[in-house]
């Protein structure tokens, strides 16, 4: 089996957790901007970067699949929000099964880590989105608010990191075998 990690990183983060799985795999991470041909690999990995709701380089990975779906495809989120959280992970794989065509949906595999933020890297854009959540957080903020709204109010302006390479353990590719086809 001929597989790739691709992985669409703003700060960091998502780069570092796919070069490390890459690393333990012995198998090439390539940036998805360096993407010319996915289709010589049987299995692809696309670490991507949760970005307003986006995974980021996904777009550009998707185009460069087999177009049949015979490919595996593995998508692998990184965000702040808590991957033990069942909302938040439902959230995204609706938000995924709305990004990728049904054909390549039937052979992929969807798994979010946890990742970080470093406030003082951000672009001035994601920086205002930030500060915008962070007001509206703090102008409703009250006991009914949720455990990772208030880790986000208390952490707003630092540099906080969840990023754990022992998490990548979770991401268990499913050889396909005859009678999968």
């Amino acid at each position: 089996m001929t597989m790739i990690a691709v992985y669409g990183s703003r700060y960091g983060t998502t780069k570092s957790y796919a070069e490390e799985y890459a690393r333990q795999k012995g198998i090439k991470a390539i940036p998805f901007r360096l993407l010319e041909d996915l289709t010589c690999y049987d299995t692809v990995i696309h670490f991507g970067a949760l970005l307003a709701g986006g995974v980021y380089g996904l777009k550009k990975t998707l185009k460069l699949l087999d177009a049949t779906g015979a490919q595996h495809l593995v998508i692998v989120t990184v965000g702040l929000a808590d991957p033990k959280n069942s909302q938040n992970t439902d959230y995204l794989k609706q938000a995924i099964k709305e990004q990728v065509p049904t054909n390549i949906l039937n052979n992929t595999e969807i798994y979010h880590l946890r990742g970080g933020i470093d406030y003082k890297k951000l672009s001035l854009v994601h920086r205002f989105m930030m500060y915008l959540t962070y007001k509206k957080a703090k102008k409703h903020a009250s006991e009914s608010n949720n455990e990772e709204t208030n880790e986000m109010i208390a952490t707003y302006n630092k540099k906080v990191s969840f990023v754990d390479f022992n998490t990548l353990d979770q991401i268990v590719i499913k050889d396909k075998t005859p009678e999968d086809e």
